[in-house]
């Protein structure tokens, strides 16, 4: 299996925790932490979010169902390469962004940022 493909699959395994998490705390409080982590990459600022430990936990559940050798290549990917995936995974195919500040867009017609109408296509 390439180092692609597991941390692929890691990404996935940690979408699935958040997607998992009780709705009202812990899912609407993880997604934007897995967000903030992706976009900072910043070890220090991982580790306070908890976001490192749900990914080395995943990182975990992965590794039970491989030999030594996968494993070994699943061990030497970086978390920030799974965090960049998990937050993909997460927004979803296609996730809209504002084309002035890059902003993730909801369904309004409007920015929260910096507030430009956007047009769908």
């Amino acid at each position: 299996m390439s180092v692609r493909r597991h941390a692929e699959a890691i990404a996935q395994l940690v979408a699935r925790d958040v997607g998992t998490a009780p709705p009202r705390t812990a899912r609407r409080l993880l997604r934007p932490q897995v967000r903030w982590v992706a976009q900072e990459l910043d070890e220090a600022l991982a580790r306070d979010l908890g976001v490192l430990e749900l990914i080395e936990r995943c990182r975990d559940q992965h590794l039970a169902g491989l030999d030594a050798d996968d494993g070994l290549t699943a061990l030497g990917i970086a978390w920030e390469e799974i965090v960049v995936l998990a937050d993909r995974v997460l927004d979803g195919p296609g996730a809209a962004v504002c084309t002035r500040c890059g902003a993730r867009l909801g369904r309004r017609p409007r920015c929260g940022r910096c507030r430009l109408a956007q047009v769908r296509r």
